[in-house]
């Protein structure tokens, strides 16, 4: 029985692996065509890795093992996160075609957008926490480790997703790639 157990974990693990990767890469060619922009694109994974990365730490920190159960969180966090980084992105990208400056337009995205997406990921939070009254250990885990996901996912998609953004615009404007635009669009 534990060379039996051991060989399906390690195929799930392995299977794991891929489909995250797969998942990842196939978001990734989705949210370029949505946005027409590789760098911007791949921004909008920077929320998602980190949350997975947390995910998959915690399980190991609190000693949750890795099962098909648990092996489901990490794909939720890859569908919900990069919802929350499109809102982000197309919200801030909308305020910047109306001639703001990147600040303000991050601010129009955060004061609206951000709450729609904390309302959302507190209410996704609070459906799956309920999971945490059951007897059932599996899905104890799986509620818990999916009510985390979503308050990581959103907190990484309005805090370190509007930071690359607005680097990434302030570095462009140094390099005068932004700034002749902004120039044309704000004069």
């Amino acid at each position: 029985m534990p060379f039996l157990e051991q060989g399906m974990v390690d195929l799930i693990v392995r299977g794991q692996a891929a489909s995250l990767v797969l998942a990842l890469a196939a978001v990734f060619v989705i949210v370029y065509l949505l946005l027409g922009r590789s760098r911007d694109s791949a921004l909008c994974l920077v929320p998602i890795a980190l949350t997975i990365l947390v995910n998959f730490g915690m399980m190991g920190w609190a000693g949750i093992p890795f099962d098909i159960v648990t092996a489901l969180v990490s794909s939720i966090a890859v569908g919900i996160g990069i919802d929350y980084g499109i809102h982000v992105y197309s919200r801030f990208r909308q305020g910047m075609g109306q001639g703001m400056s990147p600040e303000a337009a991050m601010h129009a995205t955060i004061a609206n957008t951000g709450r729609a997406i904390m309302t959302n990921a507190l209410a996704v939070t609070a459906g799956f926490a309920v999971l945490l009254l059951s007897v059932f250990p599996p899905l104890r885990h799986f509620g818990g480790l999916v009510a985390v996901t979503m308050i990581i996912s959103s907190i990484g998609s309005l805090t370190i997703l509007p930071a690359l953004l607005l680097a990434v615009r302030r570095k462009a404007v140094s390099g005068g790639v932004w700034g002749a635009d902004h120039a044309e669009s704000t004069g």
